[in-house]
């Protein structure tokens, strides 16, 4: 990512001064030290006008000896992802240390307690000194970390609500501190976890990718979601398999949905054609599996287009977290330069969410979705009642239901069964443009709010996110609350204040009541905001207001 200097140098930075001899240079040169993001070092030297890199200063001669690794800079107070859930929040910070805030009723803040109410600012998570984060996750009650051991294999940890053996460690009993998934998960490629947290996820499933192209399940199996043959709960990962009862093999990508009586997954397999096609497996209540049928699944079923079309290649999945689970798909070449992509969608139906133009039917076998600029599609998502797709120049249309202006098209209660373009301001024909990637949270009562992340090197307005749809608590940063059409300007996408270059967006999974959703966005500096929904600390202010209506930065112990 490029920026200017004087960009870049308006940012939160440390600084180091040295009035000492370094590795030879001249005694009494003072420069100092700048850290920003990308892992990049930044020095200003005494009597140089302009900043330069660390190597660019040795080059010229500045500064003699000295390398990456002599000059050591904190940055224990910069995040490099974060992991949201049901009433809470982790941030996995840069120097591989976890940090937690919100609702601790079963441990998930990591912290080695069960306090009877919330923490209100982020704490760190009880990790054990040589354990470093790579990757963090969050689903319903509780957290997962990726970390490498002593052998440099990649394992994980998990911490918080345990019913029906969800976190994988060979019982159902909560954890109030990270403790490592039993089954024999080494070399992990992927995890999975459904993005969904109604009912505070207690009866949910999860799946790993594993480096030898197998997945293993685990968790509540009460219709075929561990994939491992049975229906039998399972508190450690076990293999899925195929209708012949053979390991999957060959999966390349893993994906998780639904909650309880409604979880199923599914794998894109690569083949001996070289192409992906789609297994799923698990319940099948609204038609989510693809199959053709209103059965239940507990093994990897192949998923088939209509005739003539078997052999399109899948290129992502998108599975609804929700009761109401729809399924989308991406189907065409990996290179999205070939310009031949698709959108398909099948399952639930109810608001017009499978997109081909009808509503109250579910949908058992792939549909396909007229998306304008369809062959240039780079991404699809799904969730509840609604589901969007971004295209050509980053424009993304929505279809299903517009409740509180979810669709972005201007509308607030009309269904529509087919794709509608989201519009910015006061609509007027300004198209939303150079989207990278949205965060959908719907509710419990089908309140939804959509946030969407500009792409960084957009010339203008590179780095904003941009929102729109449910506003009761504040998420949409706009400075209020409110959720009615025209005089809270809900319908149209708008941007969150005070947010300009940010690199990534999260939402909070929480959706018990419907409404009561936030969202974070991860800045190119390390540092978070977030905004919305707060009862339970889970922004990390140091209060518990109900709701924030502005982008603020936590309280980071």
């Amino acid at each position: 990512m490029k920026r200017g200097l004087d960009s870049m140098f308006s940012k939160k930075s440390f600084y180091i001064v040295l009035g000492l001899l370094v590795f030879g240079i001249v005694a009494g040169a003072v420069y100092a030290v700048e850290y920003h993001y990308a892992d990049e070092i930044f020095v200003n030297i005494e009597g140089v006008d302009d900043p330069m890199t660390l190597q660019e200063a040795i080059d010229e001669g500045e500064i003699g000896g000295v390398e990456d690794g002599d000059i050591e800079v904190d940055d224990s107070d910069k995040v490099k992802k974060v992991a949201r859930t049901s009433y809470a929040t982790c941030l996995l910070m840069k120097d591989g240390k976890v940090k937690c805030t919100g609702h601790n009723g079963v441990g998930q803040v990591g912290i080695g307690t069960r306090p009877s109410g919330s923490t209100y600012h982020f704490r760190t998570v009880a990790l054990g000194d040589w354990i470093e984060a790579t990757n963090i996750h969050g689903m319903g009650r509780s957290f997962f970390i990726e970390y490498e051991d002593n052998s440099g294999q990649t394992r994980l940890m998990a911490w918080g609500r345990n019913s029906h053996g969800g976190l994988g460690v060979g019982d159902t009993n909560h954890k109030y501190v990270p403790t490592r998934v039993l089954g024999g998960l080494l070399n992990l490629k992927q995890f999975a976890v459904s993005d969904n947290s109604r009912n505070h996820g207690k009866q949910q499933h999860r799946c790993a990718l594993l480096d030898d192209g197998k997945v293993r399940c685990w968790g509540y199996n009460a219709r075929g979601q561990v994939g491992d043959g049975s229906t039998t709960q399972r508190t450690t990962p076990r293999y899925v398999i195929n209708e012949d009862g053979e390991h999957l093999e060959n999966v390349e990508r893993v994906f998780v949905g639904g909650y309880y009586t409604y979880g199923y997954s599914c794998a894109l397999v690569r083949e001996d054609t070289e192409d992906l096609v789609p297994y799923c497996w698990g319940s099948n209540s609204h038609g989510q599996l693809g199959i053709a049928q209103n059965e239940h699944r507990n093994y990897a079923s192949r998923i088939y287009l209509p005739s003539g079309l078997a052999n399109k290649n899948f290129v992502n999945m998108s599975l609804t977290g929700q009761a109401y689970p729809t399924t989308c798909a991406v189907v065409g070449s990996e290179d999205r330069e070939e310009r031949d992509r698709e959108v398909w969608c099948w399952g639930r139906n109810n608001r017009g969410q499978v997109g081909n133009g009808e509503t109250g039917t579910n949908e058992y076998k792939p549909q396909n979705v007229d998306v304008p600029n369809a062959r240039y599609t780079r991404n699809v998502f799904t969730e509840r009642d609604l589901s969007c797709a971004i295209v050509f120049a980053g424009d993304v249309y929505c279809w299903g239901r517009s409740s509180r202006g979810s669709r972005g098209d201007g509308t607030c209660t009309t269904n529509h069964g087919y794709p509608e373009q989201v519009m910015y301001g006061s609509g007027s024909g300004y198209r939303l443009r150079r989207v990278t990637d949205l965060q959908i949270i719907s509710g419990g009562y089908g309140y939804t709010s959509v946030c969407a992340l500009i792409h960084p090197d957009d010339h203008f307005n590179g780095g904003h996110v941009y929102c729109w749809g449910d506003n009761a608590r504040g998420q949409l940063g706009r400075g209020y609350s409110g959720t009615s059409c025209g005089s809270n300007d809900v319908e149209y996408a708008r941007p969150v204040l005070g947010i300009d270059n940010a690199v990534a967006i999260y939402g909070d999974k929480a959706r018990k009541n419907g409404y009561e959703q936030s969202y974070c966005a991860l800045l190119e500096t390390g540092d978070v905001k977030c905004w919305g929904y707060n009862h339970h600390g889970q922004i990390g202010t140091g209060a518990s207001e109900t709701h924030i209506n502005v982008p603020t930065k936590p309280i980071i112990n």
